[in-house]
């Protein structure tokens, strides 16, 4: 039926405004919630009629009630009702009634009889009331003879449908200060079972709509729609990226009220259109985003009458239809787009059995309504068979904004004829530009076919573009973009994996262009491709930095120094790169001054990096490795950049915020540096390694050199720094300045006279030769990726390798043994005794016999404990040391208990054979007992608690004890 446009709403509008002026809410809220108090007088499952679920419900006997108590009186305009998928349950008989009484005084506010649904599963129905009257207490009596079940109820305060028609320049569907209204814009309901509207009204002066109670009651399963009028469309930022999620305000020109999912429950009836110019204007930001695929209308999902107040062809959202049916509008053809002579138009209403995307060299451009939603079900609901009758890949036809008006997608199964002539195009317009703007231009895209055909065939789809002066053949851009395949059959839905795909140019000349896309490909297999928007516009900022060879680094807390536009002859590219999936949207190379600049195709966040590797715009960025011997130092993120701008940061990838629509984002640096070069070095010693006796390692320095700091020349690193990476082999010690270095020792200004070198008693007999490693550092403070080895050859190996050193007691007396595994040029073994294991004496010598020999030495005059060592001296009286070995001699013969204080172990000496041992704690109590079955009897104190102990021997009567703790 037909409604007044302009008086019913602001009527309607006036009304709800002057009777809720102190409670306004957002239209069609439900005022219930899980919580509320609910009884019901016969059935089952009351809870679940407010739960808010679609897969529960609740059992109304016949003749029972179901009561909600809202705790407060309210005053209830409109409720709604959702079914239970049971032909035989359905509401089809019930009466609501109110009251302030829990039990008493209830009047009849709507009665409904003989109610059918258009839908028997879990469907949504809303009805009108008239009320004016606030009530605590609501209820719906079963006037049926059978029991009806209720998946949910709700029941609304403000029973309208309103909104607001503006142009959404910052995309997100919510109106600004600065975002001027749009009056005039035709609004329908629509139900979408049936074509034509239920109500048509216009937005007034300040883009407001409604639509009041009584169009909304008894509506099941409809569409808000609103008509972009003259040249506006709807703004098609930003995409879905993940399923679809209606209902849901989507500013795309439809808005559905159904069933599809349980969040139907928290969608309000506030329903907002944004639109936009298709093309650049002068009174307002620069975000217009033109779909050259859908310009002047050609791609309208709804169409209307004569009078324009009717629908002709269902709208998009409709779900409902027979595929035996005759429906044109399902395969309408486009007009007026240019195909190539390697590229055939694949006509609508002839797609074949095996779908569009089966025919080497096809392509469509197409609408398919009805599509939106991927559900199967019985012969007139499965949506998939319309694209999807094929023996290979998902042929599902939703667009990347799916849903709004002018919105097709054009899918190709691109030639493996390889064209690079226009003839191969597979889509052409035409553009006027003005001289000096720089230009976005792009598409949605996303490839297709690898769920089924497999990841043989998931292969990048190359779309080459040209763009042209008409009047001169002149080419104002050339290149390709990508369109890469998705990584995993989760993710090949046509739903996600649509990636942003964006180039620009600067247009020298005004005046008419050409522009062209072009798909071909050596594949037969793994080129196929869905594309939607694409674009052209003016873009909105520009991003603008410089790269520096930064000899410094961050030393000085600047990113400066020499421009470069080479890495070592490699070139520089910078890049633009969505945020939100690392796709490539824009690139350039590097100019020789060092400058770059970017073009953002619309007002939003962006980053920005740099990589010596060429990647072709849509593909996903890959920083890569830098050019051997380069390295990062670190990133300015400019000035207007919200994101940070002047804060210096280490980080390879700039993040940029701009701080309004036009003002440019300028100075964002990246700095890098070649690392410095460290060198081998080889210092040769006469004679042989002497423990303890360091050589200087002045007279051969570190050395290394830079091509920042000195050209790349070779110097000796004094008073740099550089850093130890591996200390020398065959245990040699490395001082620095007295104090031995560890691995990764760091010297700040290296001094050559203070680095020593000395093999250590670890140091094995034979050794020649010893090296350790190290790195030189530059100005920047960036160590060589590369150590460089330093190696001491002596003329004369270390004298001796000793297999063994030990020191044992017999009959008083302390022997000696050893053995020697390599003797070269040995002259002889000097034994030595010391008391404290500091101070040592000589006490004798033996002549070596030659390379594995076997020696012992006796000291007769040996008492207490001793520490012993040897001196291994070579023929040219140099020498080392041996390790300590130690020996305690008691040769007075009385019996011993030693140490006093230990952990797991004591030793009792000198006690006769089968003496007794007995171990008492603080309390007297014996706990452990054993017999002495040597001279050195060893007592594990392992089982025993840490405390005090009185160890006693029983040596044939004669008694020893002696305190200890035990650890």
């Amino acid at each position: 039926m037909k409604r007044d446009s302009t008086l019913r709403w602001v009527v309607a509008l006036s009304a709800l405004l002057s009777s809720h002026a102190l409670t306004a809410q957002t239209p069609l809220t439900d005022v219930t919630t899980a919580s509320t108090p609910v009884s019901l007088s016969s059935g089952s499952g009351a809870s679940n009629i407010l739960d808010n679920a679609s897969d529960s419900y609740g059992s109304i006997s016949a003749s029972a009630t179901f009561r909600v108590d809202l705790g407060t009186a309210k005053v209830i305009t409109g409720y709604s009702l959702t079914n239970q998928d049971n032909n035989t349950n359905l509401p089809t008989n019930w009466r609501i009634e109110a009251s302030n009484s829990a039990t008493t005084g209830y009047v009849t506010l709507d009665t409904r009889a003989g109610n059918s649904w258009e839908k028997t599963e879990a469907s949504r129905k809303f009805f009108a009331i008239n009320n004016n009257t606030a009530y605590r207490y609501y209820r719906i009596v079963n006037l049926s003879i059978v029991s009806m079940r209720v998946t949910e109820m709700e029941l609304f305060d403000n029973f309208y449908i309103s909104g607001k028609v503006f142009k959404d320049y910052n995309l997100n569907n919510v109106k600004s200060g600065d975002e001027p209204a749009v009056p005039g814009v035709k609004v329908w309901i629509k139900k979408l079972s049936t074509a034509a509207p239920v109500a048509m009204t216009t937005s007034g002066e300040d883009g407001t709509y409604l639509f009041d109670a009584s169009v909304l009651n008894g509506l099941e399963i409809f569409a808000v729609a609103a008509a972009p009028s003259g040249s506006l469309q709807p703004r098609t930022e930003p995409m879905p990226q993940s399923g679809l999620n209606f209902p849901s305000l989507t500013a795309d020109g439809s808005f559905l009220f159904s069933n599809i999912n349980a969040n139907q429950y928290s969608q309000s009836g506030e329903i907002n259109f944004g639109f936009l110019d298709p093309k650049v204007t002068t009174d307002g930001p620069v975000l217009e985003n033109p779909n050259l695929v859908t310009n002047a209308f050609n791609g309208t999902f709804g169409s209307s009458d004569s009078t324009g107040n009717n629908f002709v062809l269902n709208h998009p959202n409709a779900k409902y239809f027979s595929l035996t049916a005759s429906h044109p509008e399902l395969y309408s053809n486009v007009t007026g787009y240019t195909t190539g002579s390697n590229y055939g138009y694949q006509g609508g209403s002839n797609y074949g059995t095996n779908g569009f995307l089966w025919d080497e060299g096809k392509y469509l451009v197409t609408d398919f309504l009805g599509t939106v939603f991927l559900e199967s079900g019985s012969t007139d609901m499965e949506l998939k068979g319309i694209l999807n009758n094929a023996s290979f890949g998902w042929r599902i036809s939703t667009g990347a904004t799916s849903g709004a008006w002018n919105d097709r997608f054009l899918a190709i199964n691109g030639s493996s004829l390889q064209d690079s002539s226009l003839n191969a195009r597979i889509f052409a317009d035409t553009v006027t530009l003005d001289a000096g703007n720089t230009y976005s231009m792009g598409f949605y895209g996303k490839s297709a076919n690898k769920w089924q055909q497999g990841a043989a065939v998931a292969k990048p789809t190359v779309v080459k573009y040209f763009v042209k002066r008409i009047s001169t053949g002149d080419t104002a851009a050339l290149g390709s973009i990508s369109v890469v395949p998705t990584t995993s059959n989760a993710t090949d839905s046509v739903n996600i994996g649509w990636n942003k795909a964006f180039t620009d140019f600067i247009a020298n000349n005004s005046g008419s262009y050409g522009v062209y896309f072009i798909v071909t490909s050596s594949d037969v297999a793994g080129n196929d491709a869905y594309f939607d928007n694409f674009f052209l516009r003016k873009s909105s900022f520009k991003i603008a930095g410089r790269i520096y060879n930064d000899a410094n680094g961050l030393e000085n807390g600047l990113v400066d120094g020499s421009t470069i536009s080479t890495f070592s002859g490699s070139a520089i590219y910078a890049y633009l790169i969505d945020p939100e999936d690392n796709h490539i949207l824009g690139s350039t190379t590097v100019a020789l001054d060092g400058s770059f600049s970017l073009f953002a195709p619309s007002y939003a966040e962006y980053k920005v990096a740099i990589s010596s590797n060429s990647m072709i715009n849509g593909s996903v960025y890959s920083a890569g490795s830098l050019p051997s011997n380069w390295a990062f130092t670190g990133s300015n993120s400019g000035t207007n950049n919200l994101s940070g701008s002047n804060i210096i940061a280490v980080n390879p990838m700039i993040t940029v915020s701009p701080v309004n629509t036009t003002t440019d984002v300028t100075q964002i640096t990246f700095g890098y540096d070649r690392l410095p070069e460290s060198y081998n070095r080889n210092k040769n010693v006469s004679g042989a390694p002497v423990y303890n006796s360091f050589v200087s390692l002045s007279d051969v320095p570190l050395q290394g050199s830079d091509m920042e700091d000195n050209a790349g020349v070779q110097v000796n690193w004094n008073t740099k720094k550089l850093k130890i990476v591996t200390l020398p082999t065959a245990a040699f010690i490395l001082k620095y300045n007295g104090s031995a270095l560890v691995a990764g020792s760091i010297i700040t200004s290296y001094d050559p006279s203070l680095l020593s070198i000395a093999p250590s008693l670890s140091t094995p007999g034979g050794t020649l030769n010893t090296s350790f490693t190290y790195v030189t550092y530059d100005a920047a403070n960036l160590p060589d990726a590369t150590a460089a080895t330093y190696t001491v050859t002596y003329t004369q190996p270390l004298p001796i390798e000793l297999a063994y050193f030990r020191a044992t007691v017999e009959d008083c007396n302390a022997i000696l043994s050893w053995a020697s595994n390599t003797e070269i040029q040995f002259r002889e073994f000097g034994v030595e005794r010391s008391n404290d294991g500091k101070t040592f004496t000589e006490i004798g010598t033996v002549s070596p016999t030659g390379s594995n020999s076997k020696y012992m030495f006796k000291d007769v005059s040996a008492e207490g404990k001793l520490y012993y060592r040897l001196k291994l001296v070579d023929n040219d009286r140099s020498f080392t040391y041996s390790t300590i070995a130690n020996a305690f001699v008691n040769c007075m013969k009385e019996t011993l208990i030693f140490p006093t204080v230990a952990k797991n172990v004591i030793y009792i000496q000198n006690a006769t054979i089968n003496s007794k041992v007995s171990i008492y704690n603080i309390n007297g109590s014996m706990v452990k007992e054993l017999t002495i079955n040597s001279n050195m009897e060893q007592v594990d104190l392992t089982g025993l608690a840490a405390a005090n102990y009185l160890v006693t021997v029983n040596d044939n009567g004669k008694i020893t004890s002696a305190k200890i703790v035990k650890e």
